[in-house]
């Protein structure tokens, strides 16, 4: 095989992966087809969290989650962790998480914890 006809089999070998990841990936933007929300937010309680390092996630991109939210959303930001900051930074987003829940639903957060303990 010619090193052109390798690269075009590579080519399109990662031009159909591509496709399947558009069609079959969980989430509903990808790198490569980003969806928008309309403006206005959600009933359930929202918590938006990102890592002020984050090469990928620009802090103005998650503040503009700002127009989703209500009086009992928050925004919150790892100091550090970078894009991966929830498996780097983990114990603390869970902590963080915790807190979010605990203001909204304190008995619900207690009773959840008093189960975990004794089980």
């Amino acid at each position: 095989m010619h090193k052109q006809d390798y690269l075009l089999n590579q080519f399109q070998d990662l031009a159909e992966r591509l496709e399947r990841d558009l069609v079959e990936a969980p989430s509903s933007h990808s790198l490569f087809r980003l969806d928008t929300l309309t403006e206005g937010g959600v009933e359930m309680p929202l918590m938006i969290c990102g890592s002020q390092d984050d090469p990928v996630i620009s802090l103005t991109t998650l503040y503009g989650w700002n127009s989703y939210l209500k009086s009992s959303d928050k925004i919150w930001r790892s100091a550090t962790g970078r894009h991966f900051f929830h498996h780097f930074r983990s114990e603390l987003v869970g902590y963080e998480i915790q807190q979010f829940w605990q203001k909204l639903e304190p008995e619900l957060v207690l009773q959840q914890i008093a189960h975990a303990e004794f089980n």
